[in-house]
């Protein structure tokens, strides 16, 4: 099994597939570092979307932290790049997400780690997990 730091590449599921464009190269040929926060973001809310039955969502939440170590350039050949995620971890505000992005033959791209707080959009405050978040999340 495949390992990547600590994580058993196996137990993290695809979530998504997105398409390298030719916008998101740099002049060296490969997507640009900045292009992975945008491709991990997307895999973060196709999960939250699916584990949620689409009740989560970008709205919800704000991201307090993100850590992203890149393992090896994406170039337009690869064609996609497959975006993983899965909870890491719960408090009683937020979350933490690990996150990775493989190119089409397995090897990783990046892995991430990201904190999410839940956020309330009409205070401006974090609020609380609801019990029906905190199961979606788990599941």
């Amino acid at each position: 099994m495949s390992t990547v730091g600590e994580l058993e590449l196996a137990e993290i599921k695809p979530v998504t597939k997105m398409a390298v464009r030719w916008r998101d190269l740099d002049p060296l040929g490969h997507v640009n570092h900045e292009v992975f926060l945008t491709y991990l973001e997307h895999t973060r809310d196709s999960w939250l979307d699916t584990v949620s039955g689409a009740t989560l969502g970008p709205a919800d939440y704000v991201v307090a932290r993100i850590e992203v170590d890149y393992m090896a350039e994406i170039r337009l050949e690869a064609g996609h790049v497959i975006g993983r995620c899965r909870l890491r971890e719960m408090g009683n505000t937020s979350f933490k997400t690990d996150e990775l992005l493989t190119l089409p033959d397995g090897a990783v791209a990046a892995r991430a780690m990201a904190v999410l707080v839940m956020w309330d959009a009409t205070t401006k405050n974090p609020r609380g997990l609801t019990d029906q978040e905190r199961e979606a999340l788990a599941a």
